[in-house]
């Protein structure tokens, strides 16, 4: 026989109101953020849509790479998820796992079909951002996998660019040694030894010059 505490528990819970689908999708997005694997499997075996995306078009492949969970990007890659669906802002689950620093997602994704080159709305690609957050790892793991180290955002800056602003001289040395052009110009016509040296950025002076960009353009 139940006990009353039992029975108000129960009733309780039967009285608590369904989760709307907005708060199914984010708890979805939670799991797949902090690699619960037996979280999403089981919604998986619910028939809920492995590419669920909330108003913001984010997808649990992309928080999982983001996260840096390999095994729960093998699992959902496993049940259907789509390798390359961008979010509401145009980035994918390569951009996450390059944004964040996920070698072994980023790997995974390609060995799956990711576009290593897709850029975000605003022409950001995976090599840009690593770039920016100054990743090493993840561009030499992007340039291996056919990433195009010269492809410009919207701005017209430049991988190189962007790492001479940021005064990331490792990102800088490593992308002029894949064969970046060192000269290549933003929009404004300002090339990345400009910027640095406007910025005041000694030591990227130093480096670019090192490496031979031009201060006469």
């Amino acid at each position: 026989k139940k006990s009353r505490a039992q029975l108000r528990k129960e009733n309780a819970a039967a009285r608590a109101p369904s989760p709307s689908p907005a708060e199914v999708t984010e708890r979805w997005l939670a799991m797949a953020f902090h690699g619960d694997l037996v979280g999403l499997e089981c919604h998986l075996r619910s028939n809920f849509d492995v590419n669920q995306q909330d108003v913001h078009g984010k997808h649990a492949l992309l928080c999982a790479a983001g996260g840096g969970h390999l095994a729960t990007v093998q699992m959902l890659v496993r049940h259907g998820a789509d390798v390359n669906r961008p979010e509401a802002q145009g980035k994918t689950a390569v951009y996450a796992a390059a944004l964040n620093n996920q070698q072994q997602c980023l790997e995974e994704l390609a060995r799956n079909g990711a576009d290593v080159n897709k850029a975000d709305a605003a022409g950001r690609t995976p090599v840009c951002v690593a770039a920016c957050r100054g990743h090493c790892q993840i561009i030499r793991s992007l340039h291996q996998l056919g990433a195009d180290v010269n492809t410009p955002c919207l701005d017209g800056a430049s991988p190189l660019f962007i790492s001479a602003e940021n005064a990331h001289l490792d990102v800088m040395h490593l992308l002029a040694k894949l064969g970046a052009d060192i000269n290549a110009a933003d929009r404004n016509g300002y090339t990345p030894l400009a910027a640095a040296t406007m910025l005041g950025y000694a030591e990227p002076i130093y480096e670019l010059r090192f490496l031979g960009a031009d201060a006469g353009i």
